[in-house]
């Protein structure tokens, strides 16, 4: 079995970097405690670290679509991490994208990825629920969506799954630490490799459709909490 570290260094292979710090600042701002236009100075000055490592943490949060750079003055959070209905919108965009990618015409599993995926997902299942950190959980979790889209052979299709992944990740690690365990989704998606490999797409198509919507209602539930603190 791998190890915690080892899981969550195969799968962030497939992920670009963000960093603690990035991730703290993206928070705050969810939380309400940063105002929607910043400037690099108010921030050295918020988190007490140098502007060079602001530049680098707000670079790599405008690479995933998070902030944006003004011109001549500061920079500006994407209002998508504030926004119950953009939230809801991703997830009711990947329950049309996603089930559609398993019936493309060129559809063939990598055999060799997908054990990868099994065993991803069956040492989720085998860890203390307390153990499962949400960057864990949404890099499997992620890993394995775009690893089936990818099978498809249609960039478009991954492509915009990979954008939409990128947008909601704030979210998610939000709503994961506020949900009462994450296993069923892993035991869900081995349901999905179980028909993908069979040659059952269809079947895999309308299980993963499923799969989405109660993802959806789940969470959609734990974000209007959020929202509404």
């Amino acid at each position: 079995m791998f190890g915690h570290d080892e899981v969550d260094n195969f799968i962030v292979e497939q992920e670009s970097p963000i960093g603690d710090l990035a991730f703290k600042m993206a928070a705050d701002y969810l939380k309400g405690t940063l105002s929607k236009i910043i400037s690099e100075t108010e921030l050295s000055n918020i988190y007490g670290v140098n502007r060079f490592a602001i530049q680098q943490a707000l670079m790599s949060m405008e690479a995933e679509g998070w902030v944006l750079k003004l011109m001549g003055y500061g920079w500006e959070f994407n209002e998508f991490l504030t926004s119950r209905e953009t939230y809801d919108q991703c997830y009711r965009y990947r329950i049309l994208v996603e089930p559609a990618a398993l019936r493309e015409p060129n559809y063939k599993i990598d055999r060799r990825l997908f054990r990868q995926l099994r065993k991803l997902q069956s040492d989720t299942l085998e860890m203390d629920d307390q153990d499962i950190s949400e960057r864990h959980m949404f890099l499997a979790g992620t890993f394995f969506h775009e690893s089936i889209v990818a099978c498809s052979r249609n960039v478009f299709l991954l492509e915009g799954l990979q954008r939409a992944n990128r947008l909601r990740k704030l979210m998610e690690y939000n709503v994961f630490s506020k949900r009462e365990s994450p296993k069923p989704e892993s035991r869900e998606h081995l349901i999905i490799l179980d028909l993908l490999e069979r040659g059952d797409n269809d079947k895999a198509a309308d299980f993963l459709s499923k799969h989405l919507e109660r993802a959806r209602q789940e969470k959609m539930k734990i974000a209007s909490e959020i929202f509404d603190t």
